[in-house]
């Protein structure tokens, strides 16, 4: 659809005063610790850092321990993890956008690394029954997400994922795009789903690891238009202490 098709589409919502901007940085080097809460096993088992996009073979970092403990034998490596433009990472664009606030302190091309930790399960639907743990070893393994936990604080509260962000520059990110786009669905042939989001940001990425928070929340109108509220801030470094298995 076009941008004059979705005009009309568009739903020009309340607005909610931004939070203050904050930082969670970690240091140019950052050692991973703290324990996965969810996590009952019978034995250890080893921890990997994601491959990079060309498909690289996965970096053993340490253990996660049969009691959750995470244990590692050095700080996470900057030559693994998905690397991105900051400004793709953070989003806000589409073909139709009424408000374009977003702004970045220094180059929003800047290109930043998060890493996902992993391990690797033969069952992963059993993973908290300690009878049915065996690490997989065939040659295409079945990778579980470890993530710091992130705890709602209601039902209905948005869904929260904690990304641990490499920078090799201050940059802050502050204000809110709206946008709203449209995808052509195959089933039923010729539908077409109709998306508004709004992404919102007030945060500083500091020279090396930082520890940021992405939150999502989605809601469908009587008009079928779907509305994602995203919201970036950083994560308090405590929160860097529990983690969970996804």
């Amino acid at each position: 659809m076009t941008a004059d098709e979705l005009r009309p589409l568009y739903r020009d919502l309340p607005r909610e005063a931004l939070p203050p901007v904050s930082s969670s940085g970690l240091g140019e080097t950052y050692t991973l610790g703290g324990v996965v809460g969810d996590w009952k096993a019978s034995r250890d088992v080893a921890l990997y850092q994601f491959q990079d996009q060309q498909g690289g073979p996965a970096v053993e970092v340490g253990t996660l321990t049969s009691t959750g403990t995470i244990k590692v034998t050095a700080p996470l490596e900057r030559t693994q993890g998905y690397a991105t433009k900051l400004r793709e990472l953070i989003g806000g664009e589409g073909t139709l956008c009424p408000i374009t606030e977003l702004t970045f302190s220094s180059n929003p091309e800047v290109r930043v690394l998060f890493v996902t930790l992993l391990i690797r399960w033969k069952d992963s639907t059993a993973r908290t029954k300690a009878a049915s743990l065996q690490p997989q070893t065939s040659p295409v393994p079945e990778w579980i997400n470890i993530r710091p936990s992130v705890t709602r604080t209601a039902a209905g509260a948005p869904s929260g994922a904690a990304f641990l962000i490499y920078s090799p520059e201050e940059v802050t990110v502050s204000g809110e795009n709206r946008c709203i786009n449209s995808s052509e669905q195959t089933q039923p042939p010729g539908w077409k789903s109709v998306q508004q989001v709004h992404v919102r940001a007030s945060v500083t990425l500091k020279p090396g690891w930082n520890a940021v928070l992405n939150t999502d929340q989605s809601r469908v109108d009587a008009s079928n238009v779907g509305v994602a509220d995203r919201r970036w801030t950083a994560l308090p470094a405590e929160e860097l202490a529990v983690w969970a298995s996804r």
